[in-house]
């Protein structure tokens, strides 16, 4: 059960650090940026990296162990329209 929710938590962190570091991104790119301003970028680049691939892993962990099962998500079209959005 803790690794149920532990996998879920992470998900949906996950989620919310990847929106977080893309906003963030377009808020600061411009046309001539400073030193300062680069770094941020590639900090919250690679913090997009990682959130977008713990995204991936803990949802497939999520359909296949700790979820409704295969059967609920492959067979349900709003499942497909979330995968196909992010």
């Amino acid at each position: 059960m803790w690794i149920s929710s532990i996998v879920e938590y992470l998900h949906y962190l996950s989620l919310m650090l990847c929106f977080g570091a893309l906003v963030l991104e377009a808020f600061t790119l411009k046309q001539e940026l400073s030193l300062s301003e680069a770094w941020k970028i590639v900090i919250a680049d690679a913090v997009y990296g990682i959130s977008a691939t713990t995204i991936l892993i803990t949802g497939i962990l999520r359909v296949l162990y700790f979820g409704k099962g295969t059967d609920y998500y492959l067979n349900n079209p709003i499942f497909y329209a979330k995968v196909g959005i992010t």
